[in-house]
């Protein structure tokens, strides 16, 4: 450890992120996508690479550092988009001109060629057949369709559409989207693309609706369906057939209480996993699964868990698959308390899961017997795995950010679980580098977002980065979050409360354990969730010296009013409560009500472009301590989304990190 470097807020400049990992047809090979921070244009490189799955060599494709997400066309050869003529990239950002560029490449050799150009945004596409494939695109209103048009009629209408550019009509909700911008009218549509001549065919769908996600089925494709009633979007999505020869659209059941997440053909069943959301939990609940049968919903099959990857980090960018149907299986992921697994349901509605030890699967890909999948082991960045499903037996198959994390000292991450109110709390210590049992050490607690989301053992660069500037660093599981069913998930109506108490329990109880920690230099953080519990926590005790609140909720009523999701959460986290039928639950939950209670020093950070929890919250918080004298600050990042943690430009991030880490250096040393 002592030959080792220290973790710094900078390195994040070397991570490698993984995702698009697809299996090619045979199975011979893996195509999946690297990215990488590049400091000179503040912007993330991507280029894509390919593992032979039987000799575990990678080599990398693209050297462009644009490349989108790939697909395998046949067993040699990949298509992705990407936007390699300078004019063409002008046209786009300079005069939001809609435009997919199609390359093809082929995996023995030799550079990318277009293929295809499509003037659309594509978002998704999938093989039909050799001259056919599925595709979603954008239809934004505020764009114009240059389809069909000849050069005069399309400069004539990007004319037209450049004079529109400086005003917004509003006529529906939500009217923005986190890292979307303005999305009033904006729909995603689906069609069947001539792979040859770039011709859509749009496939009939619902009026005004929005398309989710698609299957291949057969002669058909599966869809799901969001629809606008009354100028708001419905929470509920419904579930079409489009039968290919026939072009004929079938609805298969109506949007009247279901979310579905998935859907695909088991054994010739056609099997859903859907949230039931006029059920007991809500929004919050755990989907379950269902066969669909004759327009009826049967629940087949209640975990009680959630298929996800909800482990939260910093260091990952993109994604990949993580439901799969093969050989008459369903693979998932799954998070079971604080890791994440691959669980496999068979044709009896029959789970196993068939990875045990503590990792965070992100996402993975199968062939027959083989998966490959993208997982965060305790102290390592992501890496691509092999794993031999009929003996479980699992092997690296990459190692590409192997150079960072072998060269660095890392923190270990300990359990420290407790009861508090009869309900056991994951919890987790890091120890700050170069631990002497001796000394006393300030200590960060760091509180997660969602709130249904969950910590677990995974490399988190920010807290790596305060480890090894000496602090502890502590963070739990509090009630509300993920991976441990329904019950433990609901918080509906308990913001502030229940989650309070177990936050402040575990806070005693790590000081308890370590008694190095020295109370009298406490800070605490958290985004988004956890930047409202970082409101409320300071608005209810003064243990805390220093605070970094990021991305927060402070005032549920003008949330409920201003942000994306804000209609429908706010009713819905604060047990159906609203400004017109009980604005006191509202504003009793609300951390702004406390604020002339605060005596912490308070550091907020928000981004202009984050929709989801609009700066608009940062700033009544800003100004009510302010008002009252507290010292605080406020860091506001221009351009940047709910995400600038996670995905937001290199450059910010660090930014952010910094501005966090100089306010506890400050206020806690």
């Amino acid at each position: 450890m002592e030959n080792k470097e220290p973790i710094k807020i900078e390195d994040l400049l070397d991570f490698k992120f993984i995702s698009n990992l697809k299996y090619s047809p045979d199975g011979q090979h893996a195509v999946f996508a690297v990215s990488r921070c590049d400091k000179d244009s503040n912007k993330y490189c991507r280029d894509l690479y390919v593992l032979d799955t039987v000799t575990n060599e990678v080599r990398q494709l693209t050297s462009s550092q644009k490349a989108g997400k790939p697909v395998w066309w046949d067993d040699r050869t990949i298509i992705f988009p990407e936007i390699r003529n300078e004019k063409d990239f002008k046209s786009v950002t300079d005069e939001d001109k809609e435009l997919t560029v199609l390359q093809k490449i082929h995996i023995d050799g030799g550079e990318a060629f277009e293929a295809l150009r499509i003037e659309k945004s594509i978002n998704e596409l999938e093989k039909i057949d050799e001259r056919h494939a599925c595709v979603t695109y954008g239809l934004d209103p505020r764009k114009p369709n240059l389809e069909g048009l000849d050069s005069n009629q399309k400069a004539e209408a990007l004319k037209k559409a450049k004079e529109e550019k400086d005003y917004e009509v509003i006529d529906e909700i939500p009217y923005w989207f986190n890292g979307r911008g303005f999305t009033n009218g904006c729909r995603n549509c689906i069609g069947i693309m001539d792979m040859e001549t770039g011709l859509i065919t749009q496939i009939p769908s619902l009026p005004s609706s929005d398309i989710g996600s698609f299957k291949i089925d057969g002669d058909g494709i599966l869809f799901s369906t969001s629809s606008f009633a009354n100028g708001k979007r419905k929470l509920t999505s419904s579930l079409g057939r489009y039968e290919i020869k026939t072009r004929k659209t079938e609805t298969l059941i109506s949007d009247e209480r279901y979310d579905f997440y998935f859907f695909e053909r088991i054994n010739g069943k056609l099997i859903t996993l859907a949230v039931d959301l006029m059920g007991k939990y809500g929004l919050n609940g755990n989907p379950c699964f269902y066969e669909l049968t004759d327009g009826q919903m049967k629940k087949v099959l209640d975990e009680d868990t959630s298929p996800s990857s909800n482990v939260i980090g910093d260091c990952t960018l993109g994604g990949g698959e993580n439901l799969i149907v093969e050989d008459g299986n369903l693979f998932y992921n799954v998070l079971v308390g604080s890791r994440t697994t691959i669980r496999r349901l068979d044709s009896q509605f029959s789970s196993t899961d068939l990875i045990s030890d503590s990792r965070s699967v992100d996402f993975f890909d199968i062939h027959g017997n083989d998966i490959i999948f993208c997982s965060q082991e305790p102290g390592k960045l992501q890496e691509l795995y092999h794993l031999d499903v009929m003996t479980g037996k699992i092997t690296q198959s990459t190692h590409i950010n192997e150079p960072y994390y072998s060269s660095h000292a890392i923190a270990t991450v300990e359990r420290l679980n407790l009861t508090n109110d009869g309900t056991m709390i994951d919890g987790f210590v890091m120890k700050p580098i170069g631990f002497n049992p001796s000394s006393t050490y300030p200590c960060i607690l760091d509180i997660h977002g969602g709130p249904k989301c969950a910590y677990g053992d995974i490399f988190f660069h920010e807290m790596q980065v305060w480890a090894a500037k000496g602090y502890f660093v502590i963070f739990c599981n509090p009630r509300g979050g993920d991976g441990r069913g329904n019950e433990f998930g609901d918080i509906r109506g308990k913001y502030g409360t229940i989650d309070y108490d177990d936050l402040m329990a575990f806070t005693d109880a790590a000081i308890n354990a370590f008694p190095q920690i020295d109370s009298s230099r406490m800070g605490v953080t958290g985004g988004s969730y956890g930047g409202f519990m970082t409101n409320w926590i300071i608005g209810h005790t003064d243990r805390f010296k220093a605070a970094a609140s990021q991305r927060s909720i402070s005032n549920w009523i003008s949330m409920a009013n201003t942000t994306d999701i804000g209609y429908y959460f706010s009713e819905d986290q604060n047990g159906g409560a609203t400004a017109w039928n009980d604005v006191d639950r509202l504003w009793f939950h609300s951390p702004l009500k406390y604020a002339d209670k605060v005596k912490t020093p308070t550091l907020f950070i928000h981004s202009d472009n984050d929709y989801r929890c609009w700066m608009a919250e940062g700033l009544q918080m800003f100004t009510a301590l302010k008002i009252h004298g507290v010292e605080a600050r406020m860091c506001l990042f221009h351009g940047e989304t709910h995400e600038l943690s996670r995905s937001g430009k290199p450059l910010h991030r660090i930014r952010r990190l910094n501005e966090m880490t100089n306010w506890f250096e400050y206020h806690l040393k």
